[in-house]
């Protein structure tokens, strides 16, 4: 599965604590947390392709909570 340019890949030592192993949980709002803070990463580094982010079905439920209009204005800019 390819990545998005801006998500790092995780590092062997966290990967067990961010999938249910006393770390993040896997439910549905810790996904659009996660999902959330690696824009929001991603439009402090420079990421400026909103149009893509626009357009990618798999951001439809985060694109609905109101966090995601102040990242998209950011990458805007």
């Amino acid at each position: 599965m390819a990545r998005w340019p801006w998500i790092p890949p995780r590092s062997s030592s966290n990967c067990a604590s961010s999938f249910g192993a006393g770390g993040v949980s896997s439910t549905p709002a810790a996904n659009t947390k996660r999902a959330l803070e690696a824009l929001e990463q991603a439009a402090a580094t420079g990421f400026r392709a909103w149009e893509r982010m626009e357009g990618e079905p798999l951001l439809a439920k985060v694109r609905r909570d109101a966090r995601y209009a102040g990242i998209l204005a950011k990458m805007r800019r």
